[in-house]
């Protein structure tokens, strides 16, 4: 396959700042759109149509990877496909205000640019570890910047609740990825072979989680149920056709099992916060859900590393009982943005630890990260049909509408505050029961 001038061995330090542009684009087009579709919901002003676009852009998202997984093994070609989207997408969302069918196009290719583009950026980071080129580490202080200018942008996004500065913001980043990463240069060509139960499969997960997604911003229960039976539907087929080796498993039975951990506990953030934090606290903390995220993306791995020095035990051990505490720390709310950190820190490691062993076991690094993201996808779809179905028994359908528009209306929730915390236990007791079950398989692996 061909390759990108820039992933030589060596790097220069135009090639370092090329790097550093292309990752913090990468950031924006995955986080900021979150932002954007949320303000678009609470400035609703009594229309469904603010609705659609979260609802479009978070089923777009989950199911990009299936739908363009005919060009899995064409990362390039994947990102560049992100990046147009991207592009379109943000252009598109510009002339919102004028008609609101400008923000559904937008969700549609900012949904796809979230997912695609990052997953590109990641899995050529991926190849160019196993090219053993030598990459210049960001010291503390530039860290630091790259922490202070995205904050400063989502700040900026959050004060003046302007949906033409998010979009403009949107449409610069990816402009400057596919100009600076150079994904312009490439041809995308159409896949030799078409799998149609890609797109099945696809369709199935883009209306549950669409429904879902309505029934959230809305405010009413029973869409909520049918996402959730469809989202069953989905995982059924799925892992049908996983252990059909349908996807390639990965070489052990292990390796799918740490692969699926993330997506358990690592996207906790993302499936519960709203609720939780939202619903309960209000909606300025739920910001701070976010930072926590942020943090752990740019200061994660240098913490987890100071963490393997002075810890004893191998890393696995240690990711796990870190990513357990995290758990335990969200139970109490000022403890919870912490929780958040470490979740998303230590699940994470979990995952680049799952995708080397892969690597080494298959010797292929050309697909690792994205072969790793059907399993991923597993666990993560199933820990949130769990804590919806959850939700929904403690609630009733009826009950839930009211925790949802107490978020979508700037409300606190207070009286539905046992059925949250019931859910919240019973999904954190899902998480931690995954958790000792994949540190006892794990030892008992060694042990034979």
């Amino acid at each position: 396959m061909k390759v990108n001038h820039y992933e030589d061995c060596g790097e220069s330090n135009v090639d370092s700042r090329r790097r550093t542009i292309v990752s913090l684009c990468s950031l924006l087009v995955n986080l900021l759109p979150f932002l954007t579709y949320s303000l678009l919901v609470l400035q609703q002003h009594g229309t469904v149509t603010n609705f659609w676009p979260f609802a479009i852009f978070y089923a777009f998202r989950h199911s990009a990877l299936l739908l363009f997984r005919d060009w899995a093994r064409q990362y390039q070609e994947l990102g560049k496909i992100g990046l147009v989207s991207g592009l379109l997408g943000a252009f598109c969302g510009l002339f919102g205000a004028l008609s609101p069918v400008g923000w559904d196009l937008s969700a549609v290719g900012l949904g796809l640019a979230s997912s695609l583009f990052p997953t590109a950026v990641n899995q050529g980071k991926r190849v160019t570890a196993n090219r053993g080129s030598a990459r210049r580490q960001h010291s503390l202080s530039e860290q630091l910047m790259q922490l202070v200018l995205i904050g400063a942008l989502l700040l900026a996004v959050v004060l003046f609740h302007r949906p033409v500065i998010d979009f403009t913001i949107l449409f610069s980043a990816s402009l400057a990825a596919l100009v600076g990463g150079q994904y312009w240069r490439l041809p995308v060509h159409v896949p030799k072979h078409i799998y149609w139960g890609n797109y099945l499969l696809a369709g199935v997960l883009f209306a549950a989680l669409f429904v879902i997604r309505v029934g959230r911003s809305v405010g009413i229960g029973q869409p909520i149920a049918w996402g959730v039976a469809l989202l069953a539907l989905f995982l059924a087929l799925l892992m049908i056709l996983l252990l059909a080796n349908w996807h390639r498993p990965l070489a052990a039975p292990l390796y799918y099992q740490q692969a699926m951990f993330y997506g358990v506990c690592g996207q906790y953030w993302s499936m519960y916060s709203t609720i939780f934090v939202g619903a309960v606290a209000g909606v300025k903390l739920y910001y701070l859900v976010i930072v926590a995220y942020l943090a752990a993306i740019l200061f994660g791995r240098p913490f987890a590393k100071i963490v393997y020095r002075y810890l004893p035990g191998d890393r696995l051990t240690i990711n796990l009982a870190l990513t357990a505490l995290g758990i335990g720390l969200t139970f109490w709310l000022p403890s919870y943005f912490l929780g958040i950190f470490l979740i998303r820190t230590f699940a994470s490691q979990v995952r680049q630890q799952t995708i080397s062993e892969y690597e080494t076991a298959t010797g292929n690094c050309q697909t690792s990260y994205i072969a790793n993201y059907y399993y991923l996808t597993v666990g993560g779809l199933t820990a949130q049909l769990v804590m919806w179905t959850a939700l929904l028994a403690f609630l009733k359908s009826n009950g839930v509408g009211s925790v949802l528009a107490a978020y979508a209306g700037h409300r606190l929730s207070i009286g539905a505050l046992p059925a949250i915390n019931s859910t919240h236990l019973l999904l954190a007791g899902y998480m931690l029961a995954y958790t000792a079950w994949l540190a006892v398989s794990r030892w008992c692996q060694r042990k034979h």
